[in-house]
Protein backbone atom coordinates (compact mmCIF):
# COMPACT_ATOMS: atom_id res chain seq x y z
CA UNK A 1 0.00 0.00 0.00
CA UNK A 2 1.27 3.34 -0.93
CA UNK A 3 1.47 5.41 2.07
CA UNK A 4 0.81 8.96 0.47
CA UNK A 5 -3.06 7.02 -0.65
CA UNK A 6 -6.18 8.79 -0.05
CA UNK A 7 -9.07 7.13 1.28
CA UNK A 8 -10.75 7.56 -1.81
CA UNK A 9 -7.55 5.28 -3.25
CA UNK A 10 -8.05 2.16 -0.57
CA UNK A 11 -11.77 1.51 -1.12
CA UNK A 12 -15.47 1.59 -2.89
CA UNK A 13 -18.26 2.68 -1.74
CA UNK A 14 -20.88 -0.16 -1.90
CA UNK A 15 -24.81 -0.25 -1.23
CA UNK A 16 -26.18 -3.06 0.09
CA UNK A 17 -30.39 -3.09 1.37
CA UNK A 18 -30.38 0.53 0.25
CA UNK A 19 -27.42 1.45 2.74
CA UNK A 20 -24.59 2.52 1.55
CA UNK A 21 -20.73 1.86 3.24
CA UNK A 22 -17.12 2.05 2.27
CA UNK A 23 -15.34 -0.76 1.72
CA UNK A 24 -12.04 -1.03 2.49
CA UNK A 25 -9.30 -2.55 -0.43
CA UNK A 26 -5.66 -2.47 1.14
CA UNK A 27 -3.38 -3.82 -0.68
CA UNK A 28 -0.40 -4.94 0.65
CA UNK A 29 3.06 -5.18 -0.89
CA UNK A 30 4.05 -8.59 0.47
CA UNK A 31 1.69 -11.56 2.06
CA UNK A 32 1.34 -10.74 5.70
CA UNK A 33 2.61 -12.79 8.28
CA UNK A 34 -0.22 -14.64 10.92
CA UNK A 35 0.58 -12.39 13.58
CA UNK A 36 0.05 -9.43 11.28
CA UNK A 37 -3.77 -10.57 10.75
CA UNK A 38 -4.86 -10.13 13.53
CA UNK A 39 -3.73 -6.67 13.70
CA UNK A 40 -5.17 -6.16 10.58
CA UNK A 41 -8.41 -7.04 11.50
CA UNK A 42 -7.80 -5.02 14.32
CA UNK A 43 -7.44 -1.99 11.86
CA UNK A 44 -10.63 -2.64 9.79
CA UNK A 45 -12.69 -2.72 13.64
CA UNK A 46 -11.63 0.81 13.74
CA UNK A 47 -11.72 1.94 10.15
CA UNK A 48 -15.09 0.36 10.25
CA UNK A 49 -15.83 2.06 13.13
CA UNK A 50 -15.60 5.72 11.66
CA UNK A 51 -19.16 7.07 10.17
CA UNK A 52 -17.39 7.83 6.49
CA UNK A 53 -19.10 10.46 4.29
CA UNK A 54 -19.50 10.21 0.49
CA UNK A 55 -18.77 13.34 -1.44
CA UNK A 56 -16.87 14.75 1.35
CA UNK A 57 -13.23 16.45 0.37
CA UNK A 58 -10.39 14.35 1.73
CA UNK A 59 -8.75 15.76 4.64
CA UNK A 60 -7.01 16.32 7.67
CA UNK A 61 -8.01 17.50 10.65
CA UNK A 62 -5.54 18.55 13.49
CA UNK A 63 -7.83 18.25 16.89
CA UNK A 64 -5.03 19.21 18.94
CA UNK A 65 -5.75 22.65 18.11
CA UNK A 66 -8.53 25.08 17.79
CA UNK A 67 -7.63 25.89 13.73
CA UNK A 68 -7.47 22.34 13.50
CA UNK A 69 -3.97 23.37 11.95
CA UNK A 70 -1.15 21.43 12.57
CA UNK A 71 2.36 23.26 14.16
CA UNK A 72 5.14 22.72 15.99
CA UNK A 73 4.03 24.66 18.63
CA UNK A 74 0.91 22.78 19.29
CA UNK A 75 2.73 19.32 19.20
CA UNK A 76 4.79 21.06 21.62
CA UNK A 77 1.96 21.96 24.21
CA UNK A 78 -0.02 18.46 23.69
CA UNK A 79 3.86 16.66 24.19
CA UNK A 80 4.47 19.31 27.23
CA UNK A 81 0.69 18.54 28.60
CA UNK A 82 1.75 14.41 28.36
CA UNK A 83 4.88 15.21 30.85
CA UNK A 84 7.19 14.75 27.74
CA UNK A 85 9.73 17.75 28.31
CA UNK A 86 13.55 17.65 27.97
CA UNK A 87 15.40 21.06 29.20
CA UNK A 88 16.78 21.93 26.17
CA UNK A 89 13.07 21.72 24.64
CA UNK A 90 11.93 23.60 27.16
CA UNK A 91 14.03 26.71 26.85
CA UNK A 92 13.62 26.20 22.56
CA UNK A 93 10.10 26.56 22.77
CA UNK A 94 9.44 29.15 25.65
CA UNK A 95 10.87 31.26 22.97
CA UNK A 96 8.42 30.55 20.15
Amino acid sequence: MCKDSMIVDVGDWVSIDNREFFKWNLLWRREMFEWEKELYKQLLDILNSVKWKRYTPDHWNWIADDSSKYTVRSVFEVLHALGHQSRDSTIIFDQL
